[in-house]
Protein backbone atom coordinates (compact mmCIF):
# COMPACT_ATOMS: atom_id res chain seq x y z
CA UNK A 1 0.00 0.00 0.00
CA UNK A 2 2.53 2.45 -1.40
CA UNK A 3 2.25 5.83 -3.08
CA UNK A 4 3.78 6.20 -6.51
CA UNK A 5 6.66 8.44 -4.89
CA UNK A 6 6.91 5.33 -2.30
CA UNK A 7 6.92 2.84 -5.11
CA UNK A 8 9.48 4.79 -6.99
CA UNK A 9 11.72 5.16 -4.46
CA UNK A 10 11.75 1.70 -3.52
CA UNK A 11 11.96 0.89 -7.02
CA UNK A 12 15.32 3.23 -7.41
CA UNK A 13 16.77 1.51 -4.19
CA UNK A 14 16.23 -2.27 -5.26
CA UNK A 15 17.42 -1.26 -8.65
CA UNK A 16 20.51 0.28 -7.25
CA UNK A 17 21.37 -2.12 -5.21
CA UNK A 18 24.44 -4.09 -6.19
CA UNK A 19 23.55 -8.02 -4.96
CA UNK A 20 20.41 -10.81 -5.89
CA UNK A 21 17.52 -9.60 -4.76
CA UNK A 22 14.12 -12.33 -3.77
CA UNK A 23 10.96 -10.15 -4.09
CA UNK A 24 7.55 -10.90 -3.38
CA UNK A 25 4.99 -9.23 -4.68
CA UNK A 26 1.35 -8.69 -6.56
CA UNK A 27 2.82 -5.57 -8.22
CA UNK A 28 3.38 -5.66 -11.93
CA UNK A 29 5.07 -2.47 -11.85
CA UNK A 30 7.99 -4.14 -10.00
CA UNK A 31 7.98 -7.11 -12.19
CA UNK A 32 8.15 -5.10 -15.14
CA UNK A 33 11.23 -2.57 -13.93
CA UNK A 34 13.20 -5.85 -11.68
CA UNK A 35 12.50 -9.05 -12.92
CA UNK A 36 15.19 -10.31 -14.38
CA UNK A 37 13.74 -13.92 -13.79
CA UNK A 38 10.25 -15.15 -12.00
CA UNK A 39 8.98 -18.54 -10.13
CA UNK A 40 5.53 -18.71 -10.81
CA UNK A 41 2.74 -20.30 -8.67
CA UNK A 42 -0.16 -21.39 -10.55
CA UNK A 43 -2.48 -23.85 -10.78
CA UNK A 44 -0.92 -26.19 -7.91
CA UNK A 45 2.64 -25.85 -9.95
CA UNK A 46 5.50 -23.55 -9.27
CA UNK A 47 7.63 -22.98 -12.47
CA UNK A 48 10.65 -21.03 -13.23
CA UNK A 49 10.65 -18.55 -16.23
CA UNK A 50 13.92 -17.29 -17.37
CA UNK A 51 13.23 -13.94 -18.55
CA UNK A 52 11.90 -10.62 -17.99
CA UNK A 53 8.00 -10.31 -16.75
CA UNK A 54 6.51 -9.08 -20.63
CA UNK A 55 8.72 -12.32 -21.84
CA UNK A 56 6.77 -14.39 -19.20
CA UNK A 57 3.22 -12.48 -20.31
CA UNK A 58 3.95 -12.90 -24.34
CA UNK A 59 5.08 -16.10 -23.91
CA UNK A 60 2.93 -18.16 -21.01
CA UNK A 61 0.63 -15.75 -19.50
CA UNK A 62 -1.59 -16.60 -16.96
CA UNK A 63 -3.33 -19.31 -17.38
CA UNK A 64 -6.91 -18.18 -15.59
CA UNK A 65 -6.70 -15.20 -18.04
CA UNK A 66 -6.87 -18.15 -21.64
CA UNK A 67 -10.17 -19.36 -22.29
CA UNK A 68 -8.60 -23.03 -22.72
CA UNK A 69 -6.20 -22.29 -20.13
CA UNK A 70 -3.47 -21.64 -23.51
CA UNK A 71 -1.68 -19.08 -24.32
CA UNK A 72 -0.95 -17.00 -27.91
CA UNK A 73 -3.20 -18.08 -30.48
CA UNK A 74 -3.90 -15.15 -32.10
CA UNK A 75 -4.93 -13.31 -28.97
CA UNK A 76 -2.67 -10.29 -29.47
CA UNK A 77 -4.25 -7.17 -31.17
CA UNK A 78 -7.33 -9.51 -31.10
CA UNK A 79 -10.02 -6.10 -29.93
CA UNK A 80 -10.46 -3.38 -32.40
CA UNK A 81 -10.31 0.21 -30.85
CA UNK A 82 -13.41 0.87 -28.54
CA UNK A 83 -13.99 -2.54 -27.64
CA UNK A 84 -13.85 -4.18 -24.12
CA UNK A 85 -10.52 -5.27 -23.28
CA UNK A 86 -9.68 -8.55 -21.65
CA UNK A 87 -7.36 -8.45 -18.18
CA UNK A 88 -4.19 -10.24 -19.86
CA UNK A 89 -4.58 -7.15 -22.09
CA UNK A 90 -5.06 -4.17 -20.02
CA UNK A 91 -2.51 -5.41 -17.52
CA UNK A 92 -0.23 -6.17 -20.68
CA UNK A 93 -1.20 -2.56 -21.59
CA UNK A 94 -0.50 -1.21 -17.83
CA UNK A 95 2.59 -2.56 -17.82
CA UNK A 96 3.96 -0.99 -20.66
CA UNK A 97 2.89 2.60 -19.11
CA UNK A 98 4.87 2.01 -16.43
CA UNK A 99 7.68 0.67 -18.03
CA UNK A 100 7.65 4.11 -20.01
CA UNK A 101 7.06 5.87 -17.34
CA UNK A 102 10.41 4.46 -15.29
CA UNK A 103 12.15 4.93 -17.90
CA UNK A 104 11.20 8.41 -18.20
CA UNK A 105 11.24 9.64 -14.72
CA UNK A 106 14.06 7.43 -13.14
CA UNK A 107 16.89 10.24 -14.88
CA UNK A 108 14.81 12.83 -13.96
CA UNK A 109 15.08 11.40 -10.03
CA UNK A 110 18.29 10.87 -10.48
CA UNK A 111 18.94 14.69 -11.30
CA UNK A 112 16.33 15.49 -8.15
CA UNK A 113 18.39 13.56 -5.94
CA UNK A 114 22.00 15.27 -7.18
CA UNK A 115 20.54 18.65 -6.89
CA UNK A 116 19.37 17.84 -3.37
CA UNK A 117 23.10 16.64 -2.49
CA UNK A 118 24.16 19.85 -4.23
CA UNK A 119 21.80 22.50 -2.24
CA UNK A 120 22.97 20.34 0.83
CA UNK A 121 26.28 20.79 0.64
CA UNK A 122 26.65 24.58 -0.25
CA UNK A 123 23.76 25.13 2.97
CA UNK A 124 26.51 23.36 5.25
CA UNK A 125 29.11 25.98 3.24
CA UNK A 126 27.06 29.01 3.73
CA UNK A 127 26.59 28.05 7.56
CA UNK A 128 30.26 28.13 8.00
CA UNK A 129 30.88 31.25 5.99
CA UNK A 130 28.08 32.70 8.36
CA UNK A 131 29.88 31.72 11.24
CA UNK A 132 33.19 32.88 10.03
CA UNK A 133 31.24 35.99 8.89
CA UNK A 134 30.04 36.45 13.33
CA UNK A 135 33.87 35.69 14.19
CA UNK A 136 35.23 38.16 11.80
CA UNK A 137 32.31 40.85 13.22
CA UNK A 138 33.10 39.81 16.63
CA UNK A 139 37.05 40.70 15.87
CA UNK A 140 36.06 43.60 13.63
CA UNK A 141 38.48 42.36 10.87
CA UNK A 142 36.49 44.69 7.53
CA UNK A 143 39.02 43.21 5.51
CA UNK A 144 37.58 39.49 6.19
CA UNK A 145 34.20 40.76 6.37
CA UNK A 146 34.29 42.08 2.70
CA UNK A 147 35.85 38.42 1.44
CA UNK A 148 33.24 36.72 3.20
CA UNK A 149 30.34 38.81 2.18
CA UNK A 150 31.52 38.02 -1.26
CA UNK A 151 31.60 34.43 -0.97
CA UNK A 152 28.16 34.67 0.67
CA UNK A 153 26.95 36.70 -1.80
CA UNK A 154 28.24 33.41 -4.25
CA UNK A 155 27.16 30.92 -2.01
CA UNK A 156 23.58 32.12 -1.93
CA UNK A 157 23.47 33.02 -5.86
CA UNK A 158 24.70 28.80 -6.32
CA UNK A 159 21.84 28.06 -4.20
CA UNK A 160 19.41 29.97 -5.63
CA UNK A 161 20.18 28.68 -8.88
CA UNK A 162 20.02 25.22 -8.13
CA UNK A 163 16.97 25.72 -6.36
CA UNK A 164 15.47 27.29 -9.73
CA UNK A 165 17.00 24.21 -11.31
CA UNK A 166 15.02 21.55 -8.97
CA UNK A 167 12.07 23.41 -9.34
CA UNK A 168 11.73 23.02 -12.78
CA UNK A 169 12.98 19.16 -12.63
CA UNK A 170 10.43 18.66 -10.35
CA UNK A 171 7.65 20.61 -12.81
CA UNK A 172 8.71 18.37 -15.16
CA UNK A 173 8.89 15.00 -13.24
CA UNK A 174 5.12 16.06 -11.70
CA UNK A 175 4.08 16.57 -15.73
CA UNK A 176 5.48 13.17 -16.74
CA UNK A 177 3.50 11.72 -13.92
CA UNK A 178 0.62 13.28 -14.60
CA UNK A 179 0.66 12.45 -18.59
CA UNK A 180 1.18 8.18 -17.64
CA UNK A 181 -1.32 8.38 -14.76
CA UNK A 182 -3.61 9.85 -17.14
CA UNK A 183 -2.85 6.94 -19.56
CA UNK A 184 -3.41 4.33 -16.34
CA UNK A 185 -6.85 5.77 -15.74
CA UNK A 186 -7.80 5.73 -19.34
CA UNK A 187 -7.52 1.95 -19.14
CA UNK A 188 -9.68 1.39 -16.52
Amino acid sequence: HLDMESCDALLAAIDSFPYTVIMVTHNEMFLHTLAERLIVFQKDQVDVFNGSYQQFLDKCGWQNEHPNGLPGEGQKNQHPVGAKLNRKEIRRRKSEIIARRSRAVKPLQQNIARLENNIETREAEMDLLNDSMQQASQNQDGHLIAELSRSIHGCQSAIDGLFDELEKITDELDSQNTVFETQLKQLE
